[in-house]
């Protein structure tokens, strides 16, 4: 972990980060914070995690910042690479948003807050930025509770 103008905010990330890993028994990522006003959030080779303060500013509940980094955790676990093809890339995305469902329910999260945070996020994109992957995902992740509630 880079430590910036936050302590806090980072050494919460660190905490999540080692009890997500501890479920899956990996506990290997590194997760790097920049100060940068750009999203960022992307898993990188030797699961460096990369996220920015923008990544974080509308998720401020610790759920949210835990399926942030849930979701890049899984793209490592699953064998995710990145792909400029539109379906092999959202594949992946609702792949590693179905297992970081999974994994915060082992770590203890409280994954209906986490994935309706999640959720105002991606629509919130999907307004914004005509996202139409994160329009997809956020149907997907209601979905998702849904079925296992």
């Amino acid at each position: 972990m880079r430590y910036g103008s936050d302590h806090r905010e980072e050494e919460q990330l660190v905490k999540i980060a080692s009890k997500l890993e501890k479920q899956i028994r990996q506990p290997r990522c590194k997760v790097i914070l920049l100060n940068s006003d750009k999203k960022i959030a992307q898993l990188f080779s030797n699961c460096r995690i990369v996220l920015s303060r923008a990544d974080l500013a509308k998720a401020a509940e610790i759920e949210a910042k835990a399926f942030i980094l849930a979701h890049e955790i899984a793209h490592d676990v699953l064998g995710h690479t990145q792909s400029e093809h539109f379906l092999k890339e959202l594949n992946q995305e609702l792949e590693a948003d179905s297992f970081a469902y999974q994994l915060l329910g082992q770590a203890g999260y409280d994954q209906i807050i986490a994935t309706g945070k999640i959720r105002k996020i991606l629509l919130f994109e999907a307004k914004e930025n005509n996202c139409n992957s994160c329009l997809i995902r956020a149907h997907e992740l209601l979905k998702l509770v849904l079925t296992n509630s």
